[in-house]
């Protein structure tokens, strides 16, 4: 394992040696930085992903939303309080639409959240197996869909 390491960072090594070349032969000067420490590069992950902004966006609405259903539904409880509260809350006529819209919402939503959460194990997983082999093995999309459907299903009779 230490000379896989080692050989790796030779061959970075002869990688930013050709560069400089290369970049000294186009008329510049290598000027960037290729030591970053682990906390710079979780740090600039971050900043990439954009986090705080993202999820004050996206997250703001719906949040209030929920916040303000959990605090009916935990005032005054009854059974499928999402339902329930989501046809009291609608105008006159349209409570059984919104409370059958908000039911079909929520399972649809909750089948996708574990559907794509599996999606993305199953990338981890051949890319996983990509960076393990060095590139030898590179698994397309068909055996990325088969291990997805082996986690939903590993998952369903758990």
């Amino acid at each position: 394992m230490l000379r896989g390491i080692v050989d790796r960072l030779e061959r970075s090594a002869r990688v930013h040696k050709r560069d400089d070349a290369l970049l000294a032969k186009l008329g510049y000067k290598s000027e960037f930085r290729r030591d970053f420490s682990l906390w710079e590069t979780i740090c600039f992950s971050f900043s990439i992903m954009a986090v705080c902004a993202s999820v004050s966006s996206s997250f703001s609405f719906p949040l209030v939303t929920a916040l303000s259903l959990a605090e009916l539904t935990s005032a005054m409880p009854t059974s499928a309080g999402l339902y329930y509260f989501s046809a009291k809350l609608a105008p006159p006529g349209y409570g059984p639409l919104v409370s059958w819209i908000t039911g079909w919402a929520n399972i649809t939503g909750q089948i996708s959240l574990i559907c794509s959460i599996e999606f993305v194990c199953a990338q981890l997983i051949t890319t996983g197996i990509q960076v393990g082999s060095d590139g030898r093995i590179n698994l397309g999309p068909g055996p990325t869909f088969g291990i997805l459907i082996a986690l939903l299903v590993s998952h369903a009779i758990r």
